[in-house]
């Protein structure tokens, strides 16, 4: 199963699936519950809550998707199968799980992956240009931009939503960038090769450059892997920012560089759900540190959340962008 384990309650928050309240907090129960079963090794059970969570809420394809893989690793390959194509109506493009393992020779489920692999290399074909968003139809020179990167599964256009409002507020420019990898219509991921930081690096050069914004009015936020690659180019090419947002990104220490760091008015302002993953949080505190050593301002956030946005999340934005650009 893809790691959607955590981080699908963004689905809910940035969907623009319209139903009730009372709904999606079933379906995000029922997602939950599916989770722990798939965890315990439960995959029956894990295969109908899925099933059942993706019924609820149509837009949660990784729903459909975990269902099938939950059903395979069970060798019910008549649901695992019937869940797959769902999966693939539903935008699900990447079948080489290794769940799906004991179905790879079901003449239906072969017909389904080399379908989504065709659409997986037609996908790749598309831009990769970023998504940028204006305050204005008439943007002047110097106002300040917000840089952002989706999570695993995410994509820019949908992603935008997560900082549209705050933006909006600042008379920001919004750019949200995309990853390389596919995994459905409309969902990507990073790879993190040297390629891929690369062009991520090429782009915001090129956006801020085009807009002509000064390094001290440019912020780099991102999610989940996004909030990985958040401190990793972040601090990697800190005389373009003042300063950085990771939500829920895992760190890691040995990949970034602090003793090349060449703005060290750059600042850290990492947001992280107290119901994540604990080691979220203490890489979050481990690059406080790191930043404090070297003499550079940084703070945790900790949110009543799991892998996820708060409800509150415009409102903690807005303080980290207050707190980087005072």
């Amino acid at each position: 199963m893809k790691f959607f384990i955590l981080s699908i309650a963004t689905l809910f928050i940035f969907s623009n699936t319209v139903f009730s309240q009372n709904d999606k907090q079933k379906a995000i129960m029922k997602y939950m519950e599916a989770n722990q079963h798939y965890l315990k090794k439960e995959f029956v059970e894990a295969g109908d809550k899925y099933k059942a969570a993706f019924k609820l809420n149509k837009a949660n394809k990784v729903a459909a998707f975990n269902s099938a893989c939950s059903y395979a690793l069970a060798k019910n390959a008549d649901k695992a199968v019937e869940m797959a194509q769902i999966a693939y109506e539903a935008g699900m493009y990447s079948f080489d799980d290794p769940d799906f393992d004991s179905i790879r020779g079901d003449e239906r489920f072969a017909a389904i992956e080399a379908i989504a692999t065709a659409d997986i290399e037609s996908t790749k074909s598309r831009t990769m240009d970023p998504v940028v968003v204006l305050p204005s139809e008439d943007v002047e020179p110097g106002l300040g931009m917000i840089i952002a990167m989706h999570g695993y599964g995410g994509d820019p256009e949908n992603f935008k939503q997560a900082y549209q409002a705050v933006a909006k507020k600042y008379n920001m420019i919004l750019v949200c960038l995309r990853a390389t990898e596919v995994t459905g219509k409309d969902a990507f991921h990073w790879n993190f090769s040297q390629s891929e930081i690369y062009r991520i690096n090429t782009q915001i050069k090129k956006v801020i450059k085009d807009y002509k914004i000064e390094g001290d009015k440019v912020i780099l936020t991102g999610f989940s892997q996004g909030g990985y690659l958040t401190y990793l180019v972040g601090v990697g090419n800190s005389q373009l920012f003042a300063g950085l947002i990771p939500v829920a990104g895992q760190f890691n220490a040995s990949k970034v560089q602090f003793d090349e760091v060449l703005n060290k008015d750059l600042k850290l302002y990492s947001m992280v759900g107290k119901e994540d993953k604990p080691d979220y949080l203490k890489g979050a505190n481990e690059a406080k540190e790191l930043f404090e050593k070297n003499k550079m301002r940084a703070k945790v956030v900790e949110y009543n959340a799991g892998h996820t946005y708060p409800a509150n999340s415009n409102q903690l934005i807005s303080e980290g962008i207050d707190w980087i650009l005072k």
